[in-house]
């Protein structure tokens, strides 16, 4: 099959017991959501960016009781009325092209922030050179020169070889 070649580029597990390998890998940075029909929480509810596991039930059967219990959560997919169901590769595409879709907007959000803040900071830099070169300009115009001023009085230096300073 062509689609067979995916499975080397995204993690899959297959285990002997699902509930307890769920229980095993809990962590704060990985959230297990079951695909239910039923779940109360829609997938544009549920925060699919990040580390997520996404459990599908056999077709017919659905999500076990004890490893629906086991995630953390259960998400369903909004259907059109007169639709029952989906077959399981469907619903593992559409989950996965949703949760994609968030982390990607997600990124480009952040993306956008960086880039605007970075404008502002560009702008803000480029301001303070300005005000910084007219203070120099305008501290230009009191000092003769050669010379600087201290108390009033120009100043020049002599260096040990008879330069000026």
């Amino acid at each position: 099959r062509s689609s067979a070649g995916t499975v080397e580029h995204l993690p899959v597990a297959v285990v002997p017991n699902l509930a307890r390998y769920l229980a095993e890998i809990k962590r704060d940075d990985l959230w297990s959501y079951a695909a239910t029909a039923d779940a109360p929480q829609t997938m544009w509810e549920a925060d699919l960016t990040g580390g997520v596991a996404l459990v599908f039930g056999a077709e017919g059967k659905g999500v076990r009781p004890l490893v629906r219990k086991t995630c953390d959560a259960a998400v369903s997919i909004p259907l059109t009325p007169g639709v029952e169901s989906l077959n399981v590769s469907v619903a593992a595409a559409v989950l996965l092209a949703v949760s994609l879709m968030f982390s990607l907007l997600l990124f480009a959000v952040a993306l956008v922030a960086g880039l605007l803040l970075w404008g502002w900071l560009w702008w803000k830099t480029r301001e303070l050179r300005g005000q910084m070169r007219e203070r120099q300009m305008e501290g230009m115009d009191d000092h003769p020169p050669g010379g600087r001023v201290i108390e009033g009085e120009v100043v020049r230096e002599e260096v040990d070889d008879g330069e000026r300073r």
